[in-house]
């Protein structure tokens, strides 16, 4: 569409009249902010990557930043288990998953993981499998207690994945790639300005002691 045919669409819609130069300008503005988007710096340290068990990404994080802590998601451990366990079996083999990654210490959370092992393996090769693949299933456990279940999924990057597809979904269709960027840029600079202040559950207990794991530490 044309900056005119959008001033018509605008003015018939909402009852507001933009000139065609006045559109031309405000796109030229929400361009310099998304070129600012991406051209961002990407910091030297992070306390912890993450990412869903899909193959390659791991390994990717990792050879960019070599010092950097790795947690799989174990929803997405969860739910790839599931595909091969029977209906029957769902609830048990669901609880039992849960044991592993909710436990209360690494001593209990590998203890509970040979019980799955030994319980489900002969049944469920496939759910061994899966879980045998991952050298990061407990990254979250040398993080205090209180952030623990924050650590463990990815729910943070699932909620904005969600919000993307919910804002996108509403326009059909785009003219150009271009235009798609320009609404992706633009609800991440939003969801960015609504979150800046906020803390994370569990996070602002926890300030000293993980100020305490990483100041002066080559480990990130």
């Amino acid at each position: 569409m044309t900056t005119r045919e959008i001033a018509d669409l605008v003015q018939e819609m909402y009852g507001y009249h933009y000139s065609p130069a006045t559109l031309s300008n405000i796109t030229k503005l929400v361009d310099k902010d998304i070129k600012a988007l991406h051209s961002r710096p990407i910091k030297s340290r992070y306390v912890m990557l993450y990412c869903d068990a899909l193959s390659g990404l791991k390994d990717a994080l990792l050879e960019e930043f070599p010092k950097g802590r790795h947690q799989v998601c174990w929803l997405h451990i969860n739910r790839n288990v599931m595909k091969y366990i029977r209906a029957k079996d769902k609830l048990e083999v669901g609880d039992d998953l849960r044991l592993i990654h909710q436990a209360i210490d690494l001593k209990a959370a590998l203890e509970n993981y040979d019980k799955f092992i030994k319980k489900w393996s002969r049944r469920y090769p496939k759910a061994k499998q899966i879980l045998e693949k991952h050298d990061n299933l407990y990254t979250y456990l040398t993080f205090p207690k209180e952030i623990q279940r924050s650590l463990y999924p990815n729910n943070l990057i699932e909620n904005f994945n969600k919000h993307i597809k919910k804002r996108t979904k509403v326009k059909e269709q785009f003219p150009n790639e271009n235009a798609l960027d320009r609404l992706v840029c633009t609800i991440s600079l939003e969801y960015n300005e609504r979150f800046r202040n906020r803390i994370h559950k569990g996070f602002g207990k926890v300030q000293t002691e993980l100020r305490e794991m990483f100041s002066g530490s080559d480990s990130l």
